[in-house]
């Protein structure tokens, strides 16, 4: 990398070059919080929430200084950055208290160009009363001396890293089912549901937006305009989620903040006959991707209108999904095992396959998901599929379905060559079976011969070095799972006692 690209050239009263690298403005935000916040109880995701709310502030007053057509801006001037970074002390924590109290009241809804600032700001709340201080040091020590908004690419990759910084305390999530998609799958998904600068691309449960960005940087691989009509659009449940989705999508994709919010809050379950609700002048989409919950501990809304009432999450989404997507729009749905047989394959799998082509199941390796603090796997699978109309001889849309399986007689972990070998065996115009491929069809008629219970299938390899791996390492991975088996079985018993 050249050191250009790598710092700055601008030096401050004498100071080394501000370094400008994503890893850099990490660095920069980790050792804030570590030399300034460790002790004080904050936690590393309040970090995050803070942080958040100044950085729209700053980026926000700097681009209203912009010359003439170019200047843009959001917040109202009372909330604005100059209130705050002019001001120290008790003055200071009084008025960003306002602040983020102000900008919460912004009704959702009502004005589009409000709404980013209603995802940034809702159920916004401030660091307890002696932790105050640090704001002040935040402000003006490593926000207010810089342009950040002559650097988003490298702070759309530095706030990424933030996330798995965070990730301790985002396992607490994933207890209740949520997880974090390698973003290496999710651009291999956006390239084989082929996503062009015309598509609209949805997400119904986006966590922290990674399967939107991966979309989005296929829309735009081209170098072309993408379409007025074209959008990424995400909603998830969580206020807290659509905040740090909605500013990752802006510093990512240099997103104007006067743009309708690109996350929207809400149970997307709850919409009946529709993948989400659209505003006036918005197509509906063209390609969805959803990781959706694994589970939860939420009860079932009572508007919900879907018909499938299940607290197995993953197949309700794939119920909706099937139904609401738009003729010729295409999907790729990630759902774990248990929905792939048994009564969840019986209710919800015969309609998929009936109303919508399914192209491919990709079943993916043991290690690429894991749940929570007890890391305990999650298998888990990717159907791709296109919504078709239907056929008026009643002919099912899908006439076969191609099965790749990087996870039988594969090693665990989800790697690169596994994720190239998926993608050309899927976009390859004259797929063949190949018995060292893991990938082969499935006809119609086998699937519903076993009454779609997916998980039954498989594609038989014949011995390959290359894949089988040594009895040696089988025997000491049985070892190890054993291990961790007995002590996940200690710690109920210590709960129990």
């Amino acid at each position: 990398m050249a050191a250009n690209a790598y710092f700055a050239t601008a030096l401050f009263d004498g100071e080394a070059p501000v370094d400008w690298s994503p890893q850099g403005i990490f660095e920069r935000f980790r050792k804030f919080f570590e030399d300034k916040l460790t002790h004080t109880g904050v936690t590393k995701l309040g970090y995050l929430d803070h942080l958040t709310y100044l950085l729209f502030l700053k980026i926000d007053h700097e681009r209203a200084q912009r010359p003439g057509r170019l200047a843009q801006s959001v917040v109202p001037s009372p909330y604005s950055w100059p209130t705050i970074a002019s001001k120290s002390g008790d003055v200071l924590r009084t008025q960003f208290a306002q602040i983020l109290e102000e900008l919460d009241k912004v009704p959702a809804g009502t004005d589009p160009q409000l709404s980013t600032v209603k995802a940034i700001f809702r159920d916004a709340r401030q660091w307890n009363q002696q932790h105050l201080p640090e704001i002040d040091s935040l402000i003006t020590d490593v926000l207010d001396e810089h342009n950040w908004s002559n650097h988003l690419p490298e702070l759309g990759e530095a706030y990424g890293l933030l996330f798995a910084y965070c990730a301790k305390e985002v396992d607490v999530n994933r207890e209740a089912g949520q997880v974090t998609t390698p973003s290496s799958l999710l651009r291999v998904v956006a390239a084989a549901l082929a996503v062009t600068n015309s598509d609209r691309v949805v997400d119904l449960a986006c966590g922290t937006a990674g399967s939107l960005l991966a979309a989005f940087d296929r829309m735009t691989a081209s170098g072309d305009r993408l379409d007025p009509n074209a959008y990424i659009l995400g909603a998830d449940i969580d206020p807290r989620i659509v905040r740090f989705a909605t500013m990752n999508i802006l510093l990512n994709t240099n997103r104007p903040f006067t743009d309708v919010a690109p996350v929207r809050l809400g149970d997307s379950l709850a919409e009946g006959g529709v993948i989400l609700p659209l505003l006036n002048g918005e197509q509906p989409p063209t390609v969805v991707i959803c990781n959706p919950p694994y589970r939860s501990s939420t009860p079932i809304p009572a508007q919900r209108k879907d018909d499938l009432n299940t607290s197995l999450y993953p197949a309700a989404f794939l119920k909706h999904i099937a139904d609401a997507l738009p003729l010729g729009a295409r999907a790729a749905v990630f759902v774990p095992d248990n929905v792939l047989s048994g009564v969840a394959a019986a209710a919800v799998l015969p309609t998929l396959f009936d109303n919508c082509e399914v192209h491919a199941l990709l079943r993916l390796p043991e290690n690429t998901f894991r749940n929570g603090r007890n890391k305990s796997l999650i298998k888990a699978n990717v159907l791709f599929f296109t919504k078709r109309e239907a056929s008026p001889s009643n002919e099912p849309a899908t006439t076969r379905m191609w099965l790749f399986d990087a996870r039988t007689d594969r090693p665990k972990d989800l790697t690169d060559s596994v994720l190239d070998s998926f993608l050309s065996s899927y976009l390859s115009e004259e797929s063949e079976y190949s018995p060292t491929s893991g990938f082969g069809p499935v006809s119609y008629e086998e699937l519903s011969a076993r009454q779609f219970q997916l998980q039954s299938f498989s594609v038989r390899l014949e011995a390959d070095a290359a894949l089988l791996r040594p009895a040696k390492v089988i025997a000491s991975e049985i070892a190890v799972n054993l291990a961790a088996a007995q002590k996940v079985f200690e710690d109920l018993a210590n709960e129990l006692a």
